[in-house]
């Protein structure tokens, strides 16, 4: 993805950033910002053009925060970075439940999961400067190797086919 000028940012706790840059120091392009994805004084550390544009990845992380967190940033990002995008993986209403489940049999209750998307233009809803681009299945191009179990091929096919797993592209308004 480096196209020799682009900026990269990782944005995690304290802990999790300083464990990471243990194998990954940040460099002139590549900047680490120990916060929370919630405390909004990390816009103050990223670089944006409204001409470049901006892309925020996030990958299963959303997962552990409500809806009415997730909201409030995505608003407050929207309104910092017009034009930007996200995208980001989600999973259906019924994925969390079955995911929570698997969770409390381990007895980790510390990793329950709250958020979840079953109609990509729900999250439209959220504010007027939020616009939905895509929903893709998540497994979507994904060549079958058939060395895998008989049982994760066909649980990757009803996944996709009842829109269990999913990756959201959406566009903050201009």
């Amino acid at each position: 993805m480096d196209n020799g000028s682009i900026n990269w940012y990782n944005l995690d706790l304290p802990d999790a950033i300083a464990f990471r840059q243990k194998f990954l120091p940040d460099s002139p392009r590549n900047t680490s910002i120990a916060k929370s994805l919630f405390d909004t004084s990390w816009f103050d550390h990223v670089i944006f053009n409204r001409r470049d544009g901006i892309l925020f990845v996030s990958a299963g992380v959303f997962y552990y925060f409500k809806e009415e967190q997730l909201r409030a940033i995505f608003q407050a990002m929207a309104q910092r970075f017009p034009g930007g995008e996200i995208y980001f993986d989600a999973e259906s209403r019924q994925a969390v439940k079955k995911s929570n489940r698997m969770v409390e049999k381990t007895g980790n209750k510390g990793a329950m999961m709250y958020f979840y998307v079953n109609h990509l233009n729900d999250l439209e809803h959220w504010s007027p400067d939020i616009q939905a681009i895509a929903c893709e299945k998540y497994f979507k191009g994904i060549p079958v190797n058939r060395q895998w179990g008989f049982g994760i091929r066909v649980m990757m096919k009803i996944s996709d086919r009842i829109n269990m797993m999913k990756f959201i592209h959406l566009r903050f308004s201009e």
